[in-house]
Formats: C-alpha cells, structure tokens, sequence
C-alpha cells in the first residue's frame, strides 16, 4: 500500500481532531430548581432595577445562581461554577465591582452577565445557565 501525502494529511487530522475536548457541560453541576420569585418586592430590592444581580442559594451540587437583571423584563439565571475547573471547591462565581462582569474566585476568568461569554481566561466555556420566564410580576427560574 503507497502513503500518500494526502492519507498522512488525513491521518495527522484525524489524531489532532481526537484530542480535542467536548464542550460539554456534563461536568458542571445543574441543581434541579423550580423558584418563582417577585424581582420588584422588597425581598429582591437589587433586583429592582436593570443591571441589579442577586444570589441565590440551590441545592447540592451547585454552588448557587446567579440572577442578573438585563432589562425590565428580561433576566438571566447562572450557575456558580466555573467552567474552567468546576470541581475546585474553594471556587465560586462572584460580580465584580463593575456589576457587569461575573468572575471566578480562584482561576480568574471573567464572564459578561449579559450572555454568560468569558471575556478573559482560562475558561472558554460560558457559565451554565437556567432557564427563565417573568411575567412582570413572578421570575420563574427552572
């Protein structure tokens, strides 16, 4: 059998294409949650006006959500774990003083609140996000 440069070609993509890491979120925990909420209440005062955040508590194995107010009727809902590492333990999502940037505590990466994107690294995965649904009264988050 004759190698050809196009069968080595075919062979060095194949091998480089094999090591390439799924993007998967299997490794990032999703706490099973079902919480409506009343963003323009007392309780959630930071969630009154577009750019406000809160946390929230989830179970295990999440390490919380984040909600962050992007409009005045839309929201999104983040996990706290990182995705670079999300079995560091001492790492959680926080907002930054900008209150548009989510950071991780321990690696660093940034991640724009708006979308979930990391702007500056290790992670190249966006934060993992749950779904919501408002209504101008309730935020459902599941």
């Amino acid at each position: 059998m004759r190698i050809t440069k196009y069968n080595i070609l075919l062979i060095i993509l194949l091998l480089l294409t094999s090591c390439v890491k799924e993007e998967s979120y299997k490794d990032i925990p999703i706490a099973n949650i079902n919480v409506t909420i009343y963003p323009d209440g007392t309780e959630y005062i930071d969630l009154n006006t577009v750019g406000g955040w809160i946390y929230l508590t989830a179970p295990y194995p999440s390490k919380g959500i984040l909600i962050y107010r992007i409009s005045s009727t839309t929201f999104m809902a983040y996990e706290r774990t990182c995705t670079f590492d999300p079995d560091e333990l001492d790492a959680k999502i926080i907002v930054d003083e900008t209150y548009m940037i989510a950071k991780d505590t321990v690696c660093g990466s940034q991640f724009l609140l708006t979308d979930g994107y990391p702007i500056v690294g290790p992670a190249t995965r966006p934060l993992r996000q749950y779904r919501t649904e408002y209504d101008g009264y309730a935020l459902r988050i599941f």
